[in-house]
């Protein structure tokens, strides 16, 4: 059976590396680089799908922002609602468009408990990342075969580790360093391998909706998630929660896409933390352990 042709945009990041490494054996990836191809530019981009003819699917996760430290900036908003419509307007050089969103479209600035999709728009984010994504998300409620899959938190191998709070813990445990939260907060973590089955389903099937929250159903706070990893490693790296007051929850109602996807089922997050775990004593001589104090 002839494999699906799909254009792949942030190849090179956290869930693309992912995406490509476990699905590349069912569908044949181009995933260009920024040097190959600037997703602002739109001239290149037309060249680029024209030269390539046509593409099953285009999954674009390419993204200008995402980070505390930068969710603010204008440029963040400008780039990547330019990528964006560089990408969705070449719709003559594929049949279905999957976008990676982001909770940051809820506004991330308050309380998102089990928040669904009909509160979106409700409340318009302050920040640029998140704005950026909201239009972004509005526009694809107004096309056909595109598809806005919303993700709140998703961990697992190749995540910036400097950053992310479950593999910059993991390896302060595993290095024996303190590890300090400032403000002890509940999110929901969904294991990588499990948003891959849920990105399989929505690129071989059309779904009733066009926006899906993403997530695993379940909360946890970070003080309960750096307990798990020291007891798992069995280490005795002390953990020192500056604001033990549970701050703003970050998770959503994912009852859409159970419905959508009722036979879905979750990785415990115990099993997939003790993979992620295993995967990084496999490498720990490639980590810079003083980066891990940056966070």
């Amino acid at each position: 059976m002839k494999k699906l042709k799909v254009f792949l945009s942030g190849g090179s990041g956290f869930i693309g590396r992912n995406i490509i490494e476990n699905l590349s054996s069912k569908y044949e990836f181009t995933a260009p680089s920024h040097g190959e191809l600037d997703l602002k530019n739109t001239k290149s981009v037309q060249k680029y799908f024209r030269d390539h003819k046509h593409f099953d699917l285009v999954i674009h996760g390419a993204n200008a922002g995402g980070k505390r430290s930068d969710s603010d900036s204008v440029s963040i908003f400008v780039d990547d609602v330019e990528m964006f419509l560089n990408l969705a307007q070449q719709k003559d050089y594929f049949d279905k468009f999957i976008n990676l969103g982001s909770g940051a479209e809820y506004s991330k600035d308050r309380n998102l408990s089990t928040i669904s999709e009909n509160e979106i728009g409700q409340v318009i984010p302050k920040d640029n990342y998140g704005l950026s994504k909201l239009i972004i998300s509005q526009y694809i409620e107004t096309q056909e075969n595109f598809i806005n899959l919303r993700l709140f938190g998703i961990f697992g191998k190749y995540e910036d580790y400097m950053v992310r709070f479950i593999s910059n813990t993991i390896l302060k445990t595993l290095f024996n360093l303190p590890i300090e939260v400032a403000t002890n907060r509940k999110f929901d973590y969904l294991a990588i391998d499990d948003f891959l089955n849920i990105l399989d389903y929505f690129i071989l099937n059309s779904p009733k909706y066009r926006n899906y929250n993403v997530g695993s159903g379940k909360t946890l706070d970070l003080e309960t998630i750096a307990q798990a990893i020291t007891s798992q490693i069995g280490s005795k790296s002390k953990i020192k929660i500056r604001n033990k007051i549970l701050d703003l929850e970050y998770s959503p109602d994912i009852s859409r896409l159970m419905k959508e996807m009722p036979s879905l089922k979750f990785t415990s997050f115990e099993h997939s933390l003790n993979e992620l775990i295993f995967w990084y004593r496999s490498i720990m001589n490639k980590i810079n352990k003083e980066s891990l104090t940056l966070y």
